[in-house]
């Protein structure tokens, strides 16, 4: 389980990164929501709402054929 914070931009800029790995990873269960995060330690940028962006991960592994 992972949970990061930022504008939602950079936020779903981070879970399309995950998606698009050479292995193949998922983010499942995503909730998104305004960050219960202080604000003053965050510094976001003026006029940004800042999203807190809970999710868990899923990983697939292809198993390899026998060769002949």
């Amino acid at each position: 389980k992972l949970t990061v914070t930022g504008p939602y931009h950079r936020v779903t800029q981070f879970l399309t990164n995950i998606a698009s790995l050479t292995r193949i990873m998922a983010p499942m269960n995503v909730a998104l929501g305004p960050t219960a995060r202080d604000l003053k330690t965050l510094r976001p940028q003026a006029g940004e709402m800042l999203l807190d962006a809970q999710f868990e991960i899923q990983t697939y592994v292809a198993k390899g054929g026998r060769g002949p």
